[in-house]
């Protein structure tokens, strides 16, 4: 069985004021269920051991690439399986984007979520 983690990051606005630059989409893609496991438990260790800290009331619950500390990082990436998963991205850089595709209108006609895929 494949099992899939799906992640996004930044927004769909274009115009506002504190709009990121990208929306990014990444997909974590588990050959199967024993992978994915292994992988959570790397998750669920990480944060035990190097985030939360004995006696935390204000427990991290969550690894964040952009504002985790590298040596974290790193242990984590060291717990992880070394084969049977692929991590895939698409990236929409915002400034690319067509003026007419940048309404709410605009949104519809390019951004389309089937639920068949």
């Amino acid at each position: 069985m494949v099992v899939i983690f799906l992640d996004e990051s930044g927004d769909l606005g274009f115009e506002k004021p504190g709009s990121s630059k990208k929306f990014v989409v990444t997909l974590l893609v588990c050959d199967s269920n024993d992978t994915a496991v292994q992988i959570r438990k790397a998750v669920g260790r990480t944060i035990k051991n190097k985030l939360s800290g004995k006696g935390n009331r204000n427990r991290q619950q969550e690894l964040k690439g952009s504002h985790t500390e590298s040596k974290i990082l790193e242990y984590f990436f060291k717990q992880l399986p070394t084969s049977g998963f692929g991590l895939y991205a698409v990236v929409l850089n915002k400034d690319r984007v067509l003026g007419h595709l940048r309404d709410k209108q605009g949104r519809k006609n390019f951004i389309i979520f089937s639920p068949s895929l």
